[in-house]
């Protein structure tokens, strides 16, 4: 009886040492985020193939930041160029302060690009089906670290003559 015990146990331990040693080949041998990656340079070659530099687009974040950083702000491109920044509910300019948190689209692929590139916990992006661009970004840079999420909104889009 003490044999088959004994015999049952280095089985057990046999099969979690094998599991280890596969897990730790798969984490070795590929990168968690490679569907991300895939679907971000997909999705950044629609939006360049259409070759848009003149639009507006609202933008949100979520963050455990304030105010400023957290309204809604209309982004409008010229030329590919940032214009103007204004917060949707009152139509002032957003501060230079603040400035820096409201990308381009470009700029919002820039946003993924760095989440993955920085390894972070948890990237979740949903892309407009017809143009491309990133429209929700959920990120978790730092497993259980507090006040490194961040949610990024973009829409709606409206093209400008």
């Amino acid at each position: 009886m003490l044999r088959l015990a004994r015999r049952a146990m280095l089985t057990g331990a046999a099969a979690v040492m094998g599991a280890i040693a596969l897990g730790g080949c798969v984490l070795l041998g590929s990168n968690r985020h490679d569907d991300a990656q895939r679907e971000l340079n997909q999705n950044r070659r629609l939006w360049e193939a259409q070759g848009i530099d003149d639009y507006r687009f609202v933008a949100r974040r979520s963050c455990f930041c304030g105010q400023e950083a957290t309204a809604p702000v209309v982004v409008e491109v010229r030329g590919d160029q940032i214009v103007s920044l204004t917060y949707q509910e009152t139509g002032e300019p957003v501060t230079e302060t603040y400035a820096g948190l409201w990308p381009s689209l470009d700029g919002v692929f820039d946003i993924v690009q760095d989440a993955i590139d920085r390894d972070s916990y948890q990237v979740i992006v949903e892309y407009d089906r017809e143009r491309g661009f990133p429209t929700v970004i959920s990120l978790d840079y730092i497993e259980q670290a507090i006040d490194d999420e961040l949610v990024f909104y973009s829409g709606p889009f409206e093209l400008l003559p």
